[in-house]
């Protein structure tokens, strides 16, 4: 996110007109505030992931700093 903007990045393309290019699918970074440690693991956060979409990936250093632990 930039200024508050979604960026949108794809490869070139000749021709390229934003007015007729329609977005159908983006990645997104999803925080869940206060989330209980016991629910913070993989399988969890897959079910979760499950109801809004494709999961691409868990972040390891996000997961073990809200646990409280160093890198």
């Amino acid at each position: 996110m930039i200024a508050g903007h979604y960026l949108i990045v794809q490869r070139w393309k000749p021709f390229f007109l934003s007015s007729e290019n329609v977005v159908k699918k983006i990645a997104a970074w999803i925080r869940i505030p206060n989330l209980p440690i016991e629910l913070y693991n993989y399988r969890f956060l897959w079910r979760v992931s499950s109801a809004i979409g494709t999961m691409l990936k868990i972040d390891k250093a996000t997961s073990i700093h809200s646990r409280g632990s160093s890198l």
